[in-house]
């Protein structure tokens, strides 16, 4: 399929833009899943650059039914409400906004950057 090949040539370029992903989460980033949940495992979870650049929030649906969820709407501590741009998203979700519901099917996930100012 090529949207997915494209997808994953994307997702492998954004991980290799930052090498400190790969780093053990720190005390100011966040990972969990969706409580209870209700059928799928639905993660979430923010990353900030070591040099506060830049702050990623991402969101999988790891297996299950499809999960539906605005992402502001996640219980992460200092979640910002702004500035955010999608940069990655599975070739099958579609609009995929913060503030605004989405649906995750199994195996789908979407990955929002913001700016450090």
């Amino acid at each position: 399929n090529p949207d997915k090949t494209a997808f994953n040539l994307a997702l492998r370029e954004f991980r290799r833009q930052r090498p400190w992903l790969l780093d053990n989460l720190r005390d100011v980033e966040h990972l969990d899943y969706r409580h209870p949940t209700d059928g799928s495992m639905l993660i979430y979870g923010t990353r900030i650059a070591p040099d506060n650049s830049e702050q990623i929030l991402f969101l999988a649906n790891m297996e299950g039914a499809p999960a539906t969820i605005t992402p502001l709407s996640l219980p992460i501590p200092n979640l910002p409400e702004e500035g955010w741009r999608l940069a990655l998203s599975s070739p099958t979700v579609k609009g995929a906004s913060v503030n605004h519901d989405m649906t995750l099917k199994d195996s789908e996930g979407v990955v929002f950057v913001k700016d450090s100012p």
